[in-house]
């Protein structure tokens, strides 16, 4: 079953080196394809060891234009991004990184009662934790493309599509592709703290809103069926983490009151209460990962 699950990725990988192939090869023509293509085989061959290759490579590059070598790496960087978000997708389809899955076996090796089980839950203290990431730099308008491609490749591996529903996949995903080729990755203008606000705003609204009540209802029913714990009702213990939320939506939109402010503000101060358990929502993937540590 592993093995057949790693030909899916690596075919799908190929999928969409091809589509793109396609799209380079209709704006700027077979010539500059093959280029491409011989410039990979070549660099395939110098990583395995091959001098030869490596020599041509540098005389190659050595005789291109600015411009040209630009080309050439986005190429390179476009196919780089269809194989990472091809990978993301086989990782949710796989559950990969099933980090809750993950914490219930360690939980049960530790061989806990039910009554610490409660406590340790009463006293979870939940952190959101927003960190640097390459894809901060990256426009909203390529976010949105790579995102609706990964949700392309998670319908186009159902079993039951027919081969009508196949097609229609298959022209979106050269559709987006083709839009992603002709996007400019890099901004001419740079960006001023309004934009920035914009692109905080949209990783809330595109990911961490439907993550958090999704992870959480996810714990509550794993505590539920493996140790018969529910998660309390009074959100106390989780809500200085939603209203870190709640204040940063409120200061991206410039909507909110002096009110919801202060009180946001209020529940987002750290404490001195010891917390077992520290839980990190990663904002940098379709399928976001959480890591558990113990304090």
């Amino acid at each position: 079953m592993q093995t057949h699950y790693d030909a899916e990725l690596k075919d799908t990988v190929r999928y969409l080196g091809k589509t793109l192939g396609e799209t380079i090869k209709n704006q700027l023509g077979q010539e500059w394809l093959d280029r491409i293509e011989k410039i990979r085989k070549g660099g395939r061959a110098s990583y395995q060891g091959d001098a030869t290759c490596s020599e041509e490579l540098k005389e190659t590059f050595k005789t291109m234009s600015d411009s040209d070598l630009l080309t050439v790496g986005r190429a390179f960087a476009q196919f780089l991004n269809l194989g990472n978000i091809a990978e993301q997708e086989y990782n949710a389809a796989m559950n990969v990184d099933a980090s809750i899955d993950a914490l219930f076996k360690h939980l049960d090796k530790a061989d806990l009662t039910a009554e610490k089980v409660q406590d340790a839950v009463a006293k979870l203290n939940i952190d959101l934790v927003l960190t640097a990431h390459p894809t901060e730099v990256t426009r909203r308008t390529l976010i949105h493309k790579h995102k609706e491609l990964a949700n392309c490749l998670q319908a186009i591996h159902q079993e039951s599509l027919n081969d009508v529903e196949r097609k229609k996949i298959e022209t979106r995903i050269a559709d987006l592709i083709a839009q992603a080729w002709h996007t400019e990755e890099i901004r001419s203008v740079r960006p001023t703290p309004v934009d920035e606000a914009r692109w905080g705003f949209s990783v809330i609204e595109n990911s961490l809103w439907e993550a958090v009540p999704d992870f959480m209802r996810e714990l509550d029913d794993r505590l539920n069926e493996d140790y018969d714990v529910s998660l309390p009702l009074d959100p106390e213990n989780v809500q200085p983490s939603f209203s870190l939320l709640i204040l940063i939506a409120c200061k991206l939109s410039f909507q909110c009151t002096t009110a919801t402010t202060r009180y946001a503000r209020k529940w987002a101060t750290p404490t001195s209460r010891t917390a077992p358990y520290c839980v990190h929502l990663s904002t940098s993937s379709s399928q976001p990962a959480m890591a558990l540590a113990t304090t």
